[in-house]
């Protein structure tokens, strides 16, 4: 994190946001905002942040912190970074936000809330389009004008099924396999921009299990497995072709998972429908909570997207609704309604 500490008044005059960059850099580790984050978000727990988010605080690429302290301590904590998304049709800088953070003693204080406000701010001058962020707990972001937008697809996958499977996959050479898998993900139409360095941090992730098959040094499909605290069992981020991923699935859930169903996530495609033939349930997701910050960029990627795909599209029938209709009606929710939607997917291994 860059020692230099930027201030900016808030609407509360005795309150000041301080800001760090995530450079990765070896001294960060120690940084009061690290000890504050693991205390408040894993203090029953043997990991650390740092290892569990190298995207954000390992500078690859990083982000940025902002916090309030009270009494010369840490009161709350909100992280943003900014990525790019690519898909043929369009392409899209997002906000991401997370390790959203206040101290038990100035829960109720509006903290939380004020430090959000200033990270819209921030990502909406970085040219971004949406924010985005994964909370249990929409109520506290509605009001931020953070509404459930976009699709997803998960999958329970089935025990019985998966004790026909045959010997296809095996643990991840982490010497060999790494740049492998990097290039499946790189083939896929939607996706972060993400470099080999940040993948082979990803992988490293505590906890991480990815599971591939192929010969070494040739990978036809990866699914990746947990990721430190977050995702137990779920299989959140995959690659390579749908057969061979429905293979890895299936011998990966009969030989390393036999008592426990892994839950796969999968983007709202529907050739991805196809893994309802290895499952017992499936249901139809959102992408998380978003925050409209460019409503003319966002038109415009659909109606590039659109027109690529066939259709027409009025840019005036979308800029004249509101907010959250805006979002509902280019992305969708839930799967709801059979007409097309911007593809937008993050995987498991994006979240900060």
């Amino acid at each position: 994190m860059q020692s230099a500490r930027l201030f900016f008044p808030l609407t509360h005059p005795e309150l000041k946001i301080t800001s760090y960059q995530n450079s990765g850099s070896p001294e960060s580790n120690s940084h009061s905002v690290l000890r504050f984050l693991n205390h408040q978000l894993r203090s029953q727990s043997d990991l650390i942040l740092q290892d569990e988010y190298p995207s954000f605080f390992r500078g690859l690429p990083g982000g940025e912190s902002l916090f309030i302290e009270k009494e010369n301590k840490i009161a709350s904590h909100v992280g943003i970074m900014r990525r790019r998304f690519q898909h043929p049709g369009f392409k899209m800088e997002l906000g991401l936000i997370g390790s959203v953070a206040t101290h038990k003693d100035h829960r109720g204080e509006g903290l939380a809330s004020l430090l959000l406000q200033e990270a819209v701010i921030r990502l909406k001058k970085q040219g971004c389009t949406l924010a985005l962020l994964w909370s249990d707990q929409p109520d506290f972001y509605l009001p931020l004008g953070f509404h459930r937008a976009g699709n997803e697809l998960d999958f329970r996958i089935s025990l019985v099924k998966a004790e026909a499977a045959q010997p296809c996959c095996r643990i991840l050479n982490k010497e060999k396999d790494v740049e492998s898998v990097w290039k499946l993900y790189q083939k896929r139409n939607s996706k972060l921009e993400r470099s080999l360095a940040e993948m082979t941090a990803l992988i490293n992730i505590p906890r991480t299990q990815v599971y591939v098959t192929g010969s070494e040094g040739k990978t036809d499909s990866y699914i990746a497995i947990h990721k430190g605290a977050d995702f137990t069992n779920y299989i959140h981020e995959w690659g390579g072709s749908l057969e061979a991923v429905k293979d890895n699935i299936q011998d990966c859930q009969n030989r390393y998972f036999p008592q426990t169903p892994l839950t796969l996530i999968a983007p709202f495609e529907k050739e991805n429908e196809t893994f309802s033939e290895i499952s017992d349930q499936s249901w139809k997701g959102s992408l998380g909570l978003v925050k409209l910050l460019d409503r003319y960029h966002l038109v415009s990627c659909f109606k590039s997207f659109s027109e690529k795909a066939g259709m027409n599209v009025s840019e005036s029938d979308y800029l004249n609704l509101n907010d959250e209709e805006l979002l509902l009606a280019v992305l969708g929710r839930d799967g709801v309604g059979t007409r097309m939607f911007l593809p937008l997917f993050l995987w498991g291994f994006d979240s900060i």
